[in-house]
């Protein structure tokens, strides 16, 4: 079963589907789509049934269409081989990146630095002269609402980054935000909900900008710490999953009575601003490489695009 939403049509005469699937997706059958396509608003264009039997279509004969798939497929599937072996490089830097940074908020900068025992489940030891603190003894509760509708700049946690919401129309909206909480530069915002479903999603952001943010988020208030240093280790704590067995509720969810009493370490301050331009440094080195290689999987999508087309419409003959 599929959404009556789609076109679903059947060959009446002997055809390779394989090769209408490679010419549907080529580049010059997309433009044709795009001048047949009917509506006003971008991405939201529909091609009636009608209308995409009068599209006009290449029709080569059987063995061509034959020679064609199976040169294709030959190197589309070399290339869908190599796309796959850079999605693991970069599956692999990222657990570089967070191995780089629980490294160093959970342990220090030297390797060799006397440990001791601590009573915390996730974190066995940390180094002798660091202490071990429950949350609360360093980060407050965000209790500041934006009654009167003081602040407009909303903002919002994505992938790890406290944004700004370029388009605060699109979606569900409130009626207003007087219940959202104003934020500061150095707080942190937890999203401490849907602990039993959501296992991937990064969950703590540094916020930059003075704005507002929904109050479903914990919103931490740091003092007499380092922000960054300890948005570092509520990330790794994430990563590590420590959340996830602490949630209550029908979603799973903490308030900040439940996080507040959670064990971190605390490094002197000097140490903790040494271990923030430590992960800085190397990650930034990792997320170059990061780019780099997102640009080889571009490239080599894009060539794979140009070689369909290509093929298809016999720009290249492959028989």
């Amino acid at each position: 079963m599929v959404s009556f939403h789609y076109g679903v049509f059947e060959k009446n005469r002997p055809i390779v589907p394989k090769y209408y699937e490679y010419m549907f997706h080529s580049n010059q059958f997309r433009l044709i789509l795009g001048f047949a396509s009917k509506g006003m608003t971008v991405g939201l264009q529909n091609l009636g049934n009608a209308d995409f039997y009068n599209l006009k279509s290449l029709f080569p004969l059987l063995p061509e269409q034959h020679a064609i798939v199976s040169y294709l497929d030959d190197k589309c599937g070399k290339i869908d081989e190599w796309v796959a072996q850079k999605r693991k490089e970069l599956e692999l830097l990222g657990e570089m990146k967070q191995r780089v940074t629980a490294s160093a908020v959970t342990r220090g900068l030297n390797p060799n630095v006397t440990m001791k025992q601590t009573n915390i489940p996730w974190l066995p030891e940390v180094p002798e002269h660091w202490d071990c603190v429950k949350l609360k003894m360093f980060c407050q509760d965000n209790k500041e609402k934006n009654k009167g509708n003081v602040e407009s700049c909303v903002l919002s946690l994505s992938y790890g980054n406290v944004i700004v919401k370029k388009n605060i129309n699109f979606g569900l909206v409130p009626e207003n935000y007087e219940s959202y909480q104003i934020v500061n530069p150095g707080y942190i915002i937890l999203r401490l909900t849907d602990l039993q479903n959501d296992h991937k999603s990064l969950r703590t952001g540094l916020v930059k900008n003075r704005g507002i943010i929904t109050s479903a988020y914990v919103g931490l208030v740091v003092k007499n710490m380092n922000s960054e240093y300890t948005q570092l280790l509520l990330h790794s704590y994430d990563v590590m999953k420590v959340f996830y067995d602490m949630g209550g509720g029908l979603r799973q969810s903490m308030s900040y009575n439940d996080i507040s009493n959670i064990y971190i370490p605390v490094p002197p301050l000097s140490e903790q601003r040494a271990i923030v331009s430590h992960i800085t440094e190397r990650t930034a080195k990792i997320d170059k490489m990061v780019e780099n290689v997102n640009k080889e999987i571009e490239g080599i999508k894009e060539y794979k695009q140009r070689l369909i087309s290509d093929v298809v419409t016999g720009q290249i003959k492959v028989c």
